[in-house]
């Protein structure tokens, strides 16, 4: 899977390395930028693992179609292969399971019954 580069980075914001821009951290464009990439890369990698993220923020939210916006600007390639790559589940075969919240409704339904 492609990741975001540092070039890429660069490229997208326009600047190169440099002293200019640093946040309250006296981090500069750049590293902040590298560190949202890197959050939206996180996000995306554990929805397709972890079903109860995916469930919350996974495809058909809006939480999904921004970060896979992010991810496309941010890697230069097009939207629709990314959320196509995204909304695969990458959940290990020997702990597959359902979002726990679908669990927890059938459960409530059988009670109410």
């Amino acid at each position: 899977m492609p990741r975001v580069t540092d070039a890429r980075i660069a490229e997208v914001a326009g600047f190169g390395h440099g002293p200019g821009g640093a946040n309250h951290l006296g981090e500069d464009l750049h590293v902040v930028l590298r560190r949202l990439a890197d959050a939206v890369t996180y996000l995306l990698d554990r929805q397709q693992e972890n079903p109860d993220l995916h469930w919350e923020i996974g495809f058909g939210t809006e939480a999904f179609r921004r970060l896979c916006v992010a991810e496309a600007a941010a890697t230069g390639r097009p939207l629709e292969e990314v959320e196509k790559e995204r909304q695969r589940d990458l959940q290990p075969a020997h702990d597959r399971r359902e979002p726990e919240v679908l669990r927890l409704r059938k459960e409530l339904e059988e009670l109410r019954g």
